[in-house]
């Protein structure tokens, strides 16, 4: 049952959503079009080789704490306040904040992808509760490889809390254990798993700990343990492409720079309704969706 505090809050949602007031009001704190910080993680050319290397191996790479700063308590704060009242922790995204940590990390993704890349407009956020799981079993997008099998995208995802097995960590099962992974268009998943369970790979990750994997990579969130008292994991993810293929998705986001509010209300608009058939999410909220998807 919600109080009335948040009840008010969203009873004229459809008319207050484009007031930057409305969000501000969940996160004082967080901000809304002030720009990306000075913060950008450096590796040596050397390192950006091995990563490199490891991810045309596995399929992927887990940085532990490479540097990330953000506000990784307030943004859990007002996720935690928007899923209060039934809104998707996607919405995080009117913020500046999750811009700022994919442009942080732009170096490594460039080195990792072999050039210049785009942001594709596919993002979300995760607020997994006990009893709750992440994203079954899936490849993002199988075909999105090079002949030679290095990526044409990637996959960038960020743990906010601790992603254990017990609250719903990654799974993976690695590249060159999966007997489909050099197939230029790989089976569906239901005609069977393409590899060995002991090959599965669990990544539990801290908070700020970087996950980044090609599109093409089998892997999963777990269920979240209903006994555990660790709390909601609680993690963002975007999608990356070289910027000389054609777009897998359209408009593509310049990463260097941050969206407008009105440009990130479409966006999240988009990622509800791209979303809607996985969640089931309610009618008002597709409608929703479809009123920022119009802003202007």
């Amino acid at each position: 049952m919600l109080d009335t505090e948040f009840k008010n809050k969203t009873k004229n949602l459809n008319e207050t959503f484009q007031d930057i007031s409305f969000w501000k009001s969940f996160s004082p704190n967080l901000d809304i079009e002030k720009g990306l910080p000075n913060k950008v993680i450096n590796i040596s050319k050397k390192k950006g080789e091995n990563l490199r290397a490891d991810i045309l191996d596995n399929g992927f790479i887990h940085l532990n704490q490479p540097g990330l700063v953000n506000q990784t308590q307030e943004i859990n704060k007002t996720i935690m306040s928007l899923v209060r009242i039934g809104l998707p922790p996607v919405f995080i995204f009117v913020y500046d904040e999750p811009w700022k940590i994919q442009y942080q990390i732009k170096n490594i993704v460039k080195k990792l992808i072999g050039g210049n890349y785009k942001l594709l407009p596919a993002f979300w956020a995760w607020h997994v509760e006990q009893g709750e799981s992440g994203w079954k079993e899936h490849r993002d997008r199988p075909v999105s490889m090079f002949d030679d099998n290095s990526p044409k995208s990637l996959t960038l995802w960020v743990p906010l809390t601790n992603a254990l097995p017990e609250n719903s960590c990654m799974y993976m099962l690695p590249a060159n254990k999966d007997r489909h992974y050099g197939e230029k268009n790989p089976p569906d998943l239901s005609h069977g798993f393409p590899g060995n369970l002991s090959d599965i790979q669990a990544l539990p990750a801290k908070p700020n700990d970087v996950l980044i994997w090609t599109q093409k990579v089998v892997h999963w969130g777990s269920t979240s343990s209903s006994s555990h008292s660790l709390g909601p994991r609680i993690s963002l993810a975007y999608e990356f492409q070289r910027d000389d293929v054609e777009p897998f998705q359209r408009p593509l986001i310049d990463p260097n720079s941050l969206p407008t509010y009105k440009e990130r209300l479409q966006l999240i608009g988009r990622q509800i309704i791209q979303y809607t058939h996985m969640y089931g999410f309610n009618q008002n909220l597709v409608d929703l969706a479809k009123l920022m998807l119009k802003v202007k």
